[in-house]
């Protein structure tokens, strides 16, 4: 069930992608340790055929949204943004963002993507909360969901491993500001 959403910024558009926008370089994006580090996923080996089925999962699925970062001047993918795991009962969701353009980084994209995406959970989705999970180390990512007015609600202790220790993963969520 793909959408044809598309969310306009300064910088970027955002707009709903399918499996036809899985190239070699959205692959190599998820295979880069350094671009991965902070990813789940970055324990996974990634083909274009495994990375265009999950993108045809996701597309497909009733409690998932995956968005394709677009440069706004020339139109080149320089990320993903996802806002999953809804859940349409409790209106609620998790956001986690990618930018794979490294030349894209400090640049606010971030910022960009996650004040577009979030505005349209709430606007357009109609949920209540959305929140994310922030490795403690990411300091950007961090600091980017608080730019945007999510809170820190809490501490995974030890939770995830990264590199030869486990570290802490930190909660972030933000309430609607149309609360029903």
């Amino acid at each position: 069930m793909i959408n044809s959403t598309i969310l306009v910024g300064e910088q970027i558009i955002l707009k709903n992608i399918s499996e036809f926008d899985v190239t070699q370089n959205y692959i190599n994006w998820l295979l880069d340790p350094h671009i991965n580090c902070y990813l789940d996923l970055r324990w996974e080996q990634h083909t274009i055929r495994s990375v265009k089925e999950y993108i045809s999962f996701l597309n497909k699925s009733e409690n998932n949204e995956i968005f394709g970062l677009f440069s706004k001047s020339n139109n080149e993918h320089i990320g993903n943004l996802k806002i999953g795991l809804i859940s349409h009962i409790n209106l609620t969701a998790e956001i986690g963002l990618l930018i794979g353009e490294k030349s894209y980084w400090n640049r606010n994209i971030a910022t960009e993507a996650i004040f577009l995406a979030t505005n349209y959970a709430f606007n357009v989705l109609k949920l209540n909360k959305l929140h994310a999970f922030v490795y403690e180390y990411n300091i950007g990512s961090l600091k980017i969901f608080m730019k945007n007015g999510y809170k820190v609600v809490g501490t995974y202790k030890k939770h995830v491993r990264f590199e030869n220790s486990f570290i802490d993963l930190i909660l972030v969520e933000k309430l609607s500001e149309n609360i029903i």
